[in-house]
């Protein structure tokens, strides 16, 4: 992990059974319904308010498809970890999406485990939307499934994170500033491109800017936004560089160890504070972790709980990925959160054996789903 300050930038571009069984599972339907109508008479307010603003398209485009996704050498240890994964005893069905920050240090929740291996068994057809937000973003159960321990994550699922992380905001403490989460593909080669004039450059990324925050008029000359997120990525690592608004400063996090190569890429050296060490899949769900726990903190205060000891930082990071796709796809953002749950306790009803066996098949050939889809 690395951090460092920059310097100040003039403009913003240079540079988530038995008797016992059966009395739970009801105990868990009563909470759902209660969720359902909830839910459905929120649902109803937001529409009557923004019955005027009509139907948008989406912001953003397919990304290009990518073959020969890479493994770690311990990622077969990593998915039986998760396979085995024993959520906790007690009070299985609170639930934990009020929560602004995810408590990695904790097992996962019943319904945590339920829907994550639900989710990547991909029984179901992977071009279904199973997220979709009212503004017209969607995204296909197959993305969720890189999600899947040790796999790589597509942009797809950072850039519903940023969603999520955005509608969080709206729960913010008084004492943190207000965030802003882009999506992944903010910065375009032409705006990289030094060949192209500076105003071009600066024209197209406002451009970029503007697509991102439509769905956001409130936020729209960032004059209440004390930070702005960029999560990047760049050759399949992830990293983020945040905007510091009210300190004119810039953050550099990533968790790439250091080396000469990054000296040479930043122009300095960075503060070593966590890292993954070899493993380019994880940089997705390490990216999710630092968008969520940053909060424009030096790194003396700044705690992602994310362990220095390889082993259990692998752990934690299993554990996050099923957190995340549960935190998701189980949101208010998504119109299709009662679906996933309907479809998680379906799932349930299968032996273990059963589950075992259907996600250890989607896990084994999930690359190849991958570039199926690709070549449609």
């Amino acid at each position: 992990m690395h951090f460092k300050n920059i310097q100040m930038i003039e403009n913003y571009v240079d540079g988530l059974k038995g008797e016992e069984e059966a009395t739970r599972e009801r105990e868990f339907e009563k909470v759902l319904n209660e969720n359902i109508v909830e839910s459905s008479r929120r649902k109803e307010n937001e529409n009557e308010t923004d019955e005027e603003e009509g139907t948008r398209e989406s912001v953003y485009n397919n990304p290009i498809f990518e073959d020969n996704m890479p493994k770690t050498p311990n990622m077969e240890d990593e998915q039986n970890d998760f396979l085995t994964n024993e959520s906790q005893g007690e009070e299985p069905y609170q639930s934990p999406y009020m929560r602004r920050t995810v408590e990695v240090r904790k097992k996962l929740e019943a319904v945590e485990t339920r829907i994550s291996k639900s989710i990547f068994s991909l029984q179901k057809d992977g071009k279904e939307i199973i997220f979709e937000t009212k503004d017209g973003h969607k995204v296909e159960r197959i993305f969720f499934k890189t999600l899947i321990p040790s796999a790589w994550i597509y942009p797809k699922v950072i850039d519903c994170w940023s969603m999520f992380l955005n509608d969080e905001e709206k729960r913010k403490a008084n004492t943190t500033p207000l965030c802003f989460y882009f999506p992944t593909r903010m910065l375009t080669n032409e705006m990289l491109d030094r060949d192209t004039s500076y105003d071009k450059r600066l024209e197209k990324f406002e451009e970029s800017m503007n697509e991102a925050m439509k769905n956001y008029p409130h936020l729209k000359d960032l004059k209440k936004v004390g930070i702005v997120f960029f999560p990047i990525l760049h050759r399949k690592h992830y990293y983020m560089i945040c905007f510091n608004l009210r300190k004119c400063s810039v953050h550099l996090i990533d968790n790439e160890k250091t080396t000469e190569d990054i000296v040479d890429t930043y122009g300095m050296l960075p503060y070593n504070l966590w890292w993954i060490e070899n493993n380019m899949n994880d940089s997705g769900v390490m990216l999710m972790r630092h968008m969520e726990t940053f909060k424009g903190q030096g790194p003396n205060n700044w705690d992602s709980e994310i362990e220095k000891d390889q082993k259990q930082q692998k752990k934690q990071l299993t554990k996050l990925r099923s957190k995340y796709v549960t935190k998701i796809l189980v949101n208010d953002i998504n119109i299709h959160n009662n679906k996933i749950i309907e479809e998680s306790l379906k799932f349930e009803k299968l032996t273990k054996e059963e589950q075992k066996q259907v996600v250890n098949h989607a896990m084994e050939n999930y690359e190849e789903r991958f570039q199926l889809i690709g070549q449609d």
